[in-house]
């Protein structure tokens, strides 16, 4: 849920103020309800069989690998991958947070 998070975080750095916001983020419950939108989203995109060919890039996909640790036999490798595909995820929607935020804080 640390990626959701980050999501809610991302899409609130993107508001320029409250009175003007860049992608209509005024709010903090705005910006709540974007995040879970976006999770919603991904979450029933990624499970139509139309886009079967996209899901391996949907976040979502792999967020369910904490549910593998209460198997009578983990599955040390399979858990291991989502675990680093998640952290790759968090790092990524971390980093380009933090870049926007500051480029925004110097340029504004």
């Amino acid at each position: 849920m640390l990626l959701v998070l980050l999501l809610g975080i991302f899409v609130s750095g993107q508001a320029q103020n409250s009175s003007a916001p860049r992608i209509g983020a005024a709010n903090s419950s705005s910006t709540t309800v974007m995040t879970i939108a976006a999770y919603l989203t991904l979450y029933i995109v990624g499970r139509v069989e139309f886009f079967e060919h996209l899901r391996p890039y949907f976040f979502t996909t792999d967020m369910d690998f904490w549910r593998n640790v209460f198997k009578p036999d983990i599955p040390w490798q399979s858990l291991l991958h989502n675990a680093f595909i998640c952290g790759a995820y968090t790092t990524g929607l971390l980093l380009t947070t933090v870049i926007i935020f500051e480029r925004k804080d110097i340029v504004t």
